[in-house]
């Protein structure tokens, strides 16, 4: 072990050694470059200079600014065996990241009141770390993280901010809070993913989370003191079954926080969720299950247990409120699936605004017809429309808010219009022939629930109901998708139209079809089932159509599922490609000239075969390589004309006629006669 003195003035410490370094303080430059066997000294010999950490060092023991009043800059990494010392007088520019790697006790980590603004990381076993005096570590969304993967660190009371404080592997290490009060900024402020371990001292701390966004806290079931999300628009998640002194969610001047819990958690003192406002500046807690999407239902639950509560515009959704506390409050609202909550008793409110805001308490009546200035509905209240809503022609409902009671327009007047720009229905939705309304539609209620959309367009179209069913009341019409997330959506016989359609989740949900045509009138992947886990298609009577008139291809990814028909439609020039193994009574190409493609090795099991050509406009069956697909057909006859057949072996039972006008493209079919029926008929459909 050897002691370092900067002496090359203004300049980078990397791997060349030069006139830089001296063995003592002011000393002769000339000397070796530091390793983390060597102590490095930063002081007031070195002069007012810039020290610039670059690639290529070998890092140090101890890094010690004392009587320094230069400036430490640069953006390499630097590794630290010792400890810290950084001195008030100095300038520190460096956000490059620190390692330290000491397996040694005694270490100490001395900030003197600068902002270390980068990523620093603590990995040396056996290593004993404390912080001497107050760490602001910068703010910032992901960068200026620290990170205990080997180790003890002591904070000692003295952490006042950072993104976030990180420890998730399997490693022996130690984290002790003590009595700070710190702010972490992060979209993670704390990540103990994986606590195996891992042992945390929260002491007496307070740890206040203030993304501004997405906000996840990881606490690997860990117990904590006293924890605030807040200070800014959030969209949390909380993993962990996490044990709090006191746990604060406060809410923003936004539309919208959110805070969904992976796991039951345990508050010993005061919960407390206090909403910005009555409108659209709520919070919403839910039960999500890690990796779902915001808004997607699991019908599960978690619970939370709290010594007492203060609550305030808050939505529950999927909780079991437990312990000594009251679970009451002021402006409650039940987004469904809960227990042990006392919601604000319901009420009937009467849209009186006209044109006007659905968070404008102004707006909103105890009468039909009365003066406004009633409260907002919660999810458990009813939203009354009717002929004293709307006083004349065109006059615009705007959505704003994040979370909808029962829409009914039944007996509204003068063809209102809806405008959502966010939120999501927690009950019916049935709107008026002669309204507009343009916006997506997403349904996330619990129980049974109407549709009547009576030929107004909608845009996407989202379900994500929990145990419950939507049941359709008329047509639909989307421009966007349509999504079914969880729940039953029971088509009851109406027709759909929407870009594409996609149930790919593993949570339990149903699609109805009845004698309902399920049109899709997009591009690429337009009707996607690749997850089948807890799906239930009942096919019914009911048509798939896949109709586009572009030169873009269009994925039929069925799950190998049992389908009842389906028909590729258009004319446009794009390919049709069917994936999966699936079942169809009736399997429909109409339209020539189109190229239909199949996943090869793949089975389609087919009752009805109609795909047929015209002279100048064959039809074309392919694989998608060079392995065949199969079509099956139990019994009977198929006869096709002007087909063009490549890798494909058909079978199952039926004899398959391609047709005297029908070609083998390429060869590597199984089972096809390229000639018409033996009786000389050439059939254009199945017999």
């Amino acid at each position: 072990m050897a002691n370092r003195y900067w002496v090359g003035g203004a300049g980078t410490w990397n791997g060349t050694a030069g006139t830089k370094w001296a063995t003592t303080s002011g000393g002769a430059g000339g000397s070796a470059i530091p390793t983390t066997s060597d102590d490095v000294f930063l002081d007031a010999a070195s002069g007012a200079v810039t020290v610039t950490v670059s690639t290529g060092n070998t890092g140090c023991l101890s890094l010690d600014c004392t009587g320094f009043t230069g400036t430490l800059a640069g953006t390499g990494s630097l590794t630290i065996a010792g400890s810290l010392t950084l001195v008030a007088a100095m300038t520190r520019t460096y956000t490059g990241g620190l390692t330290f790697s000491s397996t040694s006790t005694g270490i100490t980590i001395t900030l003197g009141g600068k902002t270390t603004a980068s990523n620093v990381t603590f990995n040396g076993v056996g290593g004993v770390w404390t912080v001497q005096d107050n760490w602001d570590a910068g703010t910032s969304t992901t960068a200026n993280v620290i990170t205990v993967t080997n180790g003890t660190l002591d904070f000692n009371g003295k952490l006042t901010s950072c993104t976030g404080i990180v420890s998730s592997n399997s490693n022996t290490r130690t984290i002790t809070m003590g009595a700070t009060t710190s702010n972490l900024t992060g979209t993670t402020p704390i990540n103990f993913t994986t606590a195996t371990g891992l042992t945390f001292n929260a002491n007496t701390s307070t740890l206040t989370c203030t993304s501004n966004g997405t906000l996840n806290f990881s606490g690997g079931a860990q117990t904590f003191y006293n924890v605030t999300c807040g200070g800014g628009t959030f969209t949390g998640a909380m993993t962990g079954a996490n044990t709090f002194n006191n746990l604060t969610l406060t809410g923003s001047a936004s539309i919208d926080c959110s805070m969904s819990l992976t796991a039951d958690i345990t508050i010993t003192g005061t919960f407390t969720s206090n909403g910005n406002g009555a409108g659209t500046q709520r919070i919403l807690i839910n039960q999500q299950t890690p990796g779902a999407g915001t808004g997607i239902r699991t019908g599960t639950t978690v619970t939370i247990t709290a010594g007492s509560t203060t609550l305030t515009n808050t939505d529950f959704r999927d909780i079991v409120g437990a312990g000594a506390a009251a679970w009451t409050g002021t402006s409650l609202g039940d987004a469904q699936g809960c227990s042990g909550i006392t919601f604000t008793s319901s009420v009937t409110r009467y849209w009186v605004g006209g044109t006007g805001s659905w968070a404008s308490a102004s707006e909103w009546s105890t009468s039909s017809g009365g003066g406004g200035g009633a409260s907002i509905p919660l999810l458990q209240d009813t939203a009354v429309f009717d002929a004293n809503s709307f006083t004349g022609a065109g006059q615009t409902l705007t959505l704003n808010g994040a979370r909808y009671t029962s829409l009914d327009f039944t007996n509204a007047t003068n063809d209102p219009t809806l405008s959502r720009s966010t939120g999501d229905f927690y009950g019916s939705l049935i709107l008026k022939s002669g309204m507009a309304f343009s916006s997506a539609v997403t349904l996330a209620g619990q129980g049974s629930f109407s549709l009547n959309l009576v030929g107004v367009t909608i845009a996407p179209l989202a379900v994500a109901v929990g145990n419950g069913t939507i049941q359709c009341l008329s047509n639909i019409v989307s421009s966007g998708s349509f999504t079914l997330y969880s729940g039953t959506f029971d088509a009851n016989n109406f027709n759909i139209t929407a870009s594409t359609f996609s149930s790919s989740s593993s949570r339990t949900r149903a699609l109805t079809f009845g004698s309902s045509s399920f049109t899709v009138t997009g591009t690429g992947t337009v009707w996607s089932c690749g997850v089948v886990i807890n799906f239930t298609l009942n096919g019914g009577t009911g048509n798939i159509i896949i109709n586009d008139a572009s030169a873009t291809g269009k994925a039929f990814d069925g799950g190998g599922l049992v389908y009842n028909n389906i028909q590729c439609t258009g004319a446009g020039s794009g390919t049709f490609t069917i994936t999966d193994s699936n079942t169809f009574n009736t399997f429909t190409v109409d339209t020539p000239p189109h190229t239909v493609i199949f996943e090869a090795a793949s089975t389609q099991t087919i009752t009805t075969f109609s795909v047929n050509g015209t002279a100048g406009n064959l039809m074309t069956l392919g694989s998608t390589s060079a392995t065949n697909f199969t079509l099956s057909k139990s019994t009977g006859v198929v006869s096709g004309v002007y087909l063009s057949i490549a890798n494909s072996t058909v079978g199952g039972g039926s004899t398959w006629y391609a047709g005297a006008n029908s070609t083998d493209a390429g060869g590597g079919n199984i089972g096809w006669r390229f000639h018409a029926p033996d009786n000389g008929h050439n059939f254009a459909m199945v017999v």
